[in-house]
Parts: structure tokens; C-alpha cells; sequence
């Protein structure tokens, strides 16, 4: 799926080239990326072995349990009730808890969803549009160790840490272990054309925030492909701005200067404005051209019409918000790794 594009450029091919098959980071490399990472605090990684054993069960059981929710939403365009989030709240309080509890390592069976409650529906803002789930939190890959500590009421669900989140998930999704196991994902070499190759296995895959309906939302996708080379970023746009990489602070360029940087940097990089990110593609015919999971843009065509693409998509960075300001404009960051 693209916006504002030719046919041609919808090919990886379009965009390889023979000078990136050089291996950027090898494996070893990336080993080191990986623990720089997770020793930054503002990641909000978790190294998982480094965790607590042992947690006060009741405490946290009553904790998850204290939520409010004020804003309203809706099952399949059906008003949530009060009785609704009730229903959550019975199944956190009558988890099965004691005061001091050992935690659990676990494995991700396939990929499912995290969620910030124990439920199994959709809710969603708007009465139209079914498939959005505002408290799902990121998806879980097949294989990503968890560590587990309640077990919801009905056994349904699991309250888990992730290296990049908490939240619950479904209990059938996940494979309790005595330890944390290593990968057996076959990783690829980590070149900036495998990084476009990647990213196109992933064109017109269906927008889903926090990795619902089988989709991906922006930094979900940015995640999942560089995760092919082995490299584990965070979770959101805001902590995987914060790694230790190579970055070009673009907040204070004009349009002009931030056209310099851009050619300056290898497709593959990040780009990113607050709220989203892309992955760079490269510049053709003087339009600068970036893949990645997109719910709504603006055509500068038509600047009162917002399009819902819904899906990963190739665009320019000529497109606007739905604020009608140019994605260009509103970058703030590019990271290089």
C-alpha cells in the first residue's frame, strides 16, 4: 500500500543497493548493543535474570486491582458498563495470593498481546471502528522469555514482565519454564539492505495498536524488524529514542536543514516526530520516502480529507497530520544503528 507514491517504488529492489549489503554490526556487536541497552535506564528494559525472586503477592494483587476508568468505550460499538470493569477487578482481587510469592520464568508460545487488564475483548474509543484495543500495552513474540507472577482468577491470565513491558496476557499463550531459555530464533545478517527487505515483508500488514488483530502500530513495526537482526529495542517511540546509538537531534532545523541531515543518513535509519516513527527508505525525484505503520495521515492534496490507511504503507515525508502540519517539519530525531 502506498500514498502519494509510483509503482516502482513499492519493490525493496527499488531501494537496494549494492554498497548496503555491508554487515553493519556483527554478533557480537549487537550482544553489546543489547546489554548497553538494557543498561540504560531511560529504555525501561528489563533484564529479566536481574529481577526479584521473590514479591509481595497480596500487595501487588490489590494494586493492579485500584484502576479507574473514566473515559467511555465500546465492545463491537456497545457503551463498556461500570459492571464491565467490575468483572476485571473480581477476576485481579480473587487471584490466588499470599504475602510473599516466587515468581515464575516463562515463554511466549506465539505471538500474542499484552494487555494493562485481564480481559479478552476489544475495547475501543469509537463505536465505528471495531478493531482497536486502547489497553493493549505491545506484542509479545513467540520465543521472548516473561517472568510470571499472579494467575487471574479464572486462569485465564498471567500478570507478566516482558524485557520491555508488564501487563497481563493470555495464560494459553505462554509456557511456564524452570529458567530462562536462549533464542532459538535464526537471526539475519544485520546489513541495511536485509533492513529494507524486512521492512517490505511487512507492507499492508493491518495497523493494530500495541500488536492487536494480528497488526502493528509504528514503534511495534520499527521493533519487529530490527528484532530479525537480533536487536532488542524498547517498546515505544519515547524509550527507543533513548538508546545508545548514533542520533541527529533535528528539533531546532528548519525544513531546509533537516533536508541536509536526511541526506547525510543511510535508509534504515530511524526517524521519528512525537507520536510516531518510520523507518527511512531514501530520496527520489527530491521526495524523501519512508515505510511504516501508519493510522492516519493527511494527503497535502486534499488537506481536509483524513485518510485511515490502517496498515504498514510507503509514504513521503511531504504528508501531513491530521493538524494539517508536514511530517517533514515535525521531525525531531533520526538514530542510526
Amino acid at each position: 500500500m502506498t500514498f502519494y507514491t509510483l509503482p516502482d517504488l513499492c519493490s525493496d529492489s527499488f531501494w537496494c543497493r549494492d554498497e548496503y549489503d555491508a554487515i553493519r554490526l556483527d554478533a557480537e556487536e549487537i550482544k553489546k548493543l543489547n546489554n548497553d541497552i538494557l543498561r540504560t535506564p531511560e529504555t525501561g528494559m528489563s533484564r529479566l535474570c536481574e529481577l526479584p525472586k521473590t514479591y509481595k503477592g497480596i500487595e501487588l494483587r490489590e494494586r493492579l486491582a485500584d484502576f479507574e476508568v473514566e473515559k467511555q468505550f465500546y465492545i463491537n460499538g456497545i457503551a463498556v458498563t461500570d459492571e464491565y470493569y467490575s468483572k476485571i477487578r473480581s477476576n485481579i482481587l480473587n487471584a490466588k495470593a499470599y504475602s510473599q510469592m516466587k515468581t515464575y520464568y516463562g515463554r511466549c508460545r506465539s505471538r500474542t498481546v499484552i494487555k494493562k487488564y485481564p480481559y479478552g475483548d476489544f475495547l475501543s474509543d469509537s463505536k465505528e471502528y471495531h478493531n482497536w484495543d486502547e489497553f493493549a500495552l505491545t506484542e509479545l513474540l513467540c520465543g521472548e522469555n516473561v517472568v510470571i507472577y499472579l494467575t487471574s482468577a479464572d486462569k485465564e491470565y498471567y500478570y507478566i514482565t516482558a524485557e520491555c513491558y508488564s501487563g497481563w496476557v493470555a495464560s494459553n499463550d505462554i509456557e511456564i519454564c524452570g529458567t530462562l531459555r536462549k533464542t532459538d530464533e535464526e537471526f539475519i545478517p544485520y546489513t541495511v539492505n536485509n533492513v529494507i527487505r524486512v521492512a517490505f515483508e511487512k507492507l499492508g500488514t493491518p495497523y493494530g495498536w500495541g500488536g492487536t488483530n494480528g497488526g502493528t502500530d509504528c514503534s511495534g513495526f520499527v521493533r519487529g524488524v530490527y528484532r530479525r537482526f537480533g536487536i532488542n529495542l524498547p517498546r515505544d517511540c519515547s524509550t527507543q529514542a533513548k538508546i545508545p546509538v548514533k542520533k541527529h537531534d533535528l528539533s531546532a532545523l528548519t525544513e531546509m536543514e533537516k533536508k541536509m541531515c536526511i541526506d547525510k543518513i543511510s535508509a534504515g535509519a530511524i526517524l521519528q516526530f512525537p507520536g510516531h516513527e518510520m523507518i527511512y527508505l531514501g530520496k527520489y525525484m527530491d521526495s524523501y520516502f519512508v515505510i511504516n505503520a501508519a493510522n492516519k495521515i493527511v494527503d497535502p492534496r486534499e488537506p481536509d480529507t483524513v485518510i485511515y490507511p490502517r496498515a504498514v504503507i510507503i509514504n513521503t515525508l511531504s504528508m501531513m497530520r491530521p493538524d494539517k502540519t508536514i511530517w517533514l517539519s515535525n521531525l525531531q530525531l533520526a538514530l542510526e544503528i
